[in-house]
Order: C-alpha cells, then structure tokens, then sequence
C-alpha cells in the first residue's frame, strides 16, 4: 500500500493563522504609519481647512491640543519617529510573508515561514514599545485630553441641540471616564496586539508548522 500523498494546500490552521497574522499586520501597519506622519508633521506645518461656525471651539481646542502634543513630544520625536518606522517596515514585512505563505503558487514556503515567525516576535517587540510610548505620553497630556474631551462634548451638544446641558459634576464625572478609558484602552490594546503577534510568531516557528510547511515544499517540487 502507498503512503499517503503530501496535501496539496496547507492545513487550516495554518492557513488561518496566516490570515489572522495579516490582518492583525495591516491594521498595525496602518495605525504606525498614520502616526508616524503626525509625529513628522508639527502643528505649523498642519493645514487646517475651513469649518463652519459651529466647529470653530472644537477646531480651536484640536489645534491648542496638537501644539501641547508637539511640545511634550519634542526630545523624544526622534525616538518616537524611528520606533513607528521600524513598526511599519516590520508590518509590511510579515503582512508580504503572510500573503505569499497563503498564495497557491509553486514558491518554497520553508523560508517565508521562518520569515513570518522572526518579524512577528520584532514587530511584536516593537509594538510593545509603541504602546509604551503611547502611554506615557498620555499621561503627560491628561490635562490636554481632559480640554479636548469638553469641547468634544460641547460641539456634541450643540450639533444635537440639546435643551438640558449635563450638570457639571456628571460632566465632569463623564470627561474623566471619558480620558481614562482612552488611556488605559490603549495600553489594553496594546497588550492584546503584541500578545497575538508573539504567540504567531512562536506559532509558525514551531516544529509542527515547519514540516507541516516543508511536506507542503515536497509536494510542490515533487
């Protein structure tokens, strides 16, 4: 009797690891890449487009809290600026391997898994340290966020035409829950994220994905 014949597509989990490893990349990709332009562009070189009347408080607000944000982050730009670059090449490098790992062509896979598993656990180690830079910077703009966060609500307000304006203490009760679900949900984020992509990297370096990937090679050159 013949041994079984090698699959001719990878297993599903694998697949599917795969999948999740390139979202999870994309989005992270895109968020690094977002801030890594707001961290390279200060608040003259920002051009503000025109508003209506109605906006004008909120635009104002936006603007004082980007010139604070630039203030606070200026002796550590630098440093801000090459984490979140190292980010977003790291993403689009994992996000490349993930894709062709899933493409049914007749390329190796054995190299693009190895790839895959090594710039999973940097982009982990490096959204890691984003998100320590998130937050501590933060921390040091509470106040700046408390200000955004009450012109938000009046613009709110004002756009709904409410006739009963909240009271001031649950107002103020609601713009400090508002700051501390921000803050801490993004250090909760963090977590998960670099969490997810360190157990994908440990996934796809593990023995049981490395034959299951070069029984897979075996086939495509057999």
């Amino acid at each position: 009797m013949s041994p079984p014949s090698p699959p001719r597509s990878l297993p599903g989990g694998i697949r599917l690891a795969a999948v999740v490893a390139a979202v999870l990349a994309g989005c992270v990709w895109l968020k690094a890449s977002w801030e890594l332009t707001d961290v390279l562009v200060t608040e003259r070189e920002r051009i503000n487009a025109p508003v209506s009347q109605a906006e004008q408080v909120l635009l104002d607000a936006a603007t004082k809290f980007n010139g604070e944000r630039d203030q606070v982050l200026g002796p550590s730009r630098e440093v801000r600026a090459l984490v979140l670059g190292a980010l977003s090449l790291t993403c689009g490098l994992v996000l490349t391997a993930a894709l062709l790992l899933l493409r049914p062509g007749v390329m190796p896979r054995a190299g693009l898994g190895r790839m895959l598993s090594r710039m999973a656990i940097v982009t982990a180690l490096l959204r890691a340290a984003d998100g320590a830079q998130s937050f501590a910077l933060d921390r040091g703009l509470r106040e700046a966020y408390t200000r955004l966060a009450e012109a938000n609500l009046d613009f709110v307000t004002r756009l709904l035409e409410l006739s009963a304006p909240m009271p001031p203490d649950e107002r103020a009760a609601f713009v400090a829950r508002a700051v501390g679900i921000s803050t801490w949900g993004g250090l909760v984020m963090t977590v998960l994220v670099a969490g997810g992509l360190l157990a994908l990297g440990q996934f796809f370096g593990s023995t049981r994905v490395r034959e299951a990937v070069a029984l897979r090679d075996r086939f495509l050159e057999g």
